[in-house]
């Protein structure tokens, strides 16, 4: 069953990963899908054990990361900037893997360190070039 999970997380990454050629293009697009397929993969990964461990406490112990990509990816498919979404989410994924370090929360530490790269990447290109990007 775990096997069935990642392969059918990897896909969901990889399907990220290819699409939106035409919103948040260039490298911190790239590193913001591919943080967000990377949390997707490792909650899902994680959930077997998770609740076997925590119990109905699983779903806050891997919700939190989830709800943050999903708000991070929903921002980039509106086409709109993300920088400050983009750096709150990196900052609160990056303070709950280290809150959580002792379990869990280190597999998203990969996650985190990628949002604030994509940040970084954001806070390198010109606003009017990020504007230009999101426009078909």
């Amino acid at each position: 069953m775990t096997i069935v999970v990642v392969l059918l997380a990897l896909l969901v990454t990889v399907v990220l990963l290819t699409t939106g050629g035409r919103r948040g293009a260039g490298a911190a697009g790239n590193l913001r899908r591919a943080a967000c397929g990377l949390t997707w993969v490792v909650a899902l990964a994680l959930t077997p054990t998770t609740f076997h461990d925590a119990g109905a406490a699983a779903g806050y112990l891997l919700g939190v990361p989830l709800v943050i990509s999903i708000i991070v990816f929903l921002r980039d498919l509106s086409g709109r900037s993300v920088l400050v979404v983009e750096a709150t989410a990196g900052l609160t994924m990056l303070a709950w893997s280290l809150l959580l370090a002792l379990g869990i929360g280190l597999a998203f530490l990969p996650s985190a360190l990628l949002f604030l790269c994509a940040f970084g990447f954001d806070l390198r290109t010109p606003v009017h070039k990020q504007h230009s990007a999101a426009q078909p």
